[in-house]
């Protein structure tokens, strides 16, 4: 019969080679063996320890991950050509293919990313340098890392292929393109390769303008909270029109200066108050089958009172004041009866009919009035000048003929003597000439009939039209 420590062994033995792998070694024989054992137990905890942690990092970085899309700087393309056998037959050297850069777009549309800049949009799953004979072969993207490869097709005699990648973080991206080209022609074999670098750079965002708080804008104030003074009393319509069985209701306001209503009530008073007619309140009541009558309605407040002229007219000499445009449809004027009320006023000061259309019609004859009394106020002046003008050119000319008249002896040349020789015979002598100064006193005025506008000269003579100087039409003189 077995011992109870010989049966716990036994089992202890089975259950591990149940567990792991057939021919482990016995746990009992060294302590090696049990490492193992306890290796063996926390080697699938530590895979899946590390499986976690790798996946929790993919994760992390992925949401940290800020994205690309934003404004980005592209620095300027190097182009770097390498020709290799190159014939006459193979046309012009292979060179250029890049720009000077600028601001740029970038987009994200999905795992791609879309880069827009001056003159030409770019995406990386494409190759830079794309044409219709040139196609996509492959295309890997992963994270941050784009590879493309495009070629012709196998059977295309020029043979290219383009391999072109980006690598991007944060703030950078790496762009690079290598090309190889291959093609014969006329029995010439034609290669050159290529390679493109570029860097892009994001853009510092600007600045955000501080937040600037909204001045608090000061609540509206009521002008008429606080009404003044009655200052006017309105009443409308200044006249009106009715016919019997009519009710109208006239409309009063008190305001003050600044046009605020004034709490001032306001007193009705019809005159005469025996006739076909009851007031109240302001209501006008005309009573059924009453004759044509002329009525008085006075609105009083704050001692002023204002007078409205009510015609009780029949049907037909109701429509024939009506078509004559002083009165709206309802009989109304469009004028308002007022009247200014001013501290300590005694009595009613009424002013009636301020209508516009009369007021307006006054201010354009006083202007027309004014214009015409300037027009002749200045052709006057402008007159006076003219006459005066010619009269001291007159006198010019009278001045310049001679200072004085010249009196000689009776006759020239008959008296001998020591005078002055004449001129018309020097042998003869005369006597000395005597200066005699004109009397201008004793000069009548010319009395002239018309006047030359151009030089001024005066003539008597009524028919005479035109100047003799100088063609000019003349004037006729009225003074």
């Amino acid at each position: 019969m077995s011992s109870p420590r010989l049966r716990t062994d036994r089992l202890s033995s089975s259950v591990w080679r149940g567990l792991f792998w057939r021919g482990f070694p016995n746990p009992r024989t060294t302590d090696a063996a049990l490492l193992q054992v306890v290796l063996a137990a926390l080697l699938p905890f530590a895979v899946c320890l590390s499986a976690s942690m790798s996946l929790f990092e993919r994760q992390a970085s992925a949401q940290t991950a800020s994205s690309l899309a934003g404004s980005w700087h592209a620095e300027p393309m190097t182009v770097r050509w390498v020709v290799g056998a190159w014939g006459d037959a193979c046309g012009p050297r292979p060179s250029g293919g890049g720009d000077g850069g600028g601001a740029v777009t970038i987009e994200e549309q999905g795992s791609e990313l879309r880069i827009t800049g001056p003159g030409k949009t770019y995406s990386t799953d494409q190759c830079w340098a794309m044409h219709p004979e040139l196609g996509r072969q492959s295309h890997t993207g992963a994270g941050r890392s784009w590879k493309t490869v495009c070629r012709t097709a196998p059977n295309d005699a020029r043979q290219e292929i383009l391999t072109t990648t980006l690598t991007a973080t944060d703030e950078v991206i790496s762009f690079q393109e290598s090309g190889q080209y291959q093609f014969v022609i006329q029995g010439q074999t034609c290669s050159a390769s290529s390679g493109r670098w570029r860097i892009y750079r994001r853009q510092p965002l600007a600045p955000a303008a501080p937040a600037v708080p909204e001045p608090a804008r000061p609540r509206p104030e009521n002008p008429c909270a606080t009404p003044g003074a009655p200052a006017r009393l309105e009443v409308r319509p200044a006249r009106k029109l009715m016919r019997a069985g009519e009710t109208f209701q006239f409309r009063a306001a008190v305001t003050d200066a600044r046009g605020c209503p004034a709490r001032v009530p306001v007193t009705w008073e019809l005159s005469p108050s025996d006739g076909p007619a009851q007031l109240a309140d302001g209501s006008l009541s005309i009573a059924a089958g009453a004759s044509d009558a002329r009525l008085a309605v006075t609105a009083s407040a704050a001692s002023q009172a204002v007078r409205v002229d009510v015609e009780v007219v029949s049907d037909a000499r109701y429509a024939a004041l009506l078509a004559s445009g002083d009165f709206d449809a309802e009989g109304a004027s469009a004028d308002a009866a007022t009247a200014t009320i001013t501290s300590g006023s005694i009595g009613a000061q009424q002013t009636a009919g301020e209508g516009e259309r009369p007021q307006r019609k006054w201010t354009f004859v006083g202007l027309v009035v004014l214009i015409a009394v300037t027009f002749g106020g200045v052709g006057t002046l402008l007159w006076r000048r003219a006459v005066r003008a010619a009269r001291e050119r007159r006198k010019a000319r009278a001045l310049r003929a001679g200072s004085g008249t010249i009196a000689l002896g009776d006759q020239l040349g008959d008296r001998g003597g020591t005078g002055v020789g004449s001129r018309w015979n020097p042998g003869v002598t005369v006597p000395e000439a005597t200066r005699v100064e004109p009397d201008w006193q004793a000069m009548a005025p010319v009395k002239a009939k018309t006047v030359c506008p151009v030089c001024g000269t005066l003539y008597e003579v009524k028919d005479l039209k035109a100047c003799p100087k100088d063609g000019a039409q003349l004037l006729p003189v009225n003074a």
